[in-house]
């Protein structure tokens, strides 16, 4: 059972699901502590993705990708 609740905790905590979904697993986070304890953890996850600065690529990669696409197959 938890393995199907674990899987949807990304989606829940992005706010994806639709509302009955999103109330199933909130009833299950209620009455379950791992379940809890997992999207406490992904919600920290969450917090400390926000605070990182934007990171710039190395070198531009558009000029490989675009002439990719132009070639014929």
């Amino acid at each position: 059972m938890h393995e199907e609740w674990l899987g949807r905790l990304s989606e829940y905590l992005d706010g994806e699901l639709a509302p009955a979904e999103q109330a199933a697993v909130e009833a299950h986070l209620a009455g379950c502590a791992e379940c809890r304890r997992v999207a406490d953890d992904l919600r920290q996850v969450i917090a400390r993705a926000a605070d990182l600065p934007p990171l710039p690529p190395d070198r531009d990669l558009w000029e490989g990708i675009a002439t990719r696409i132009r070639e014929p197959e």
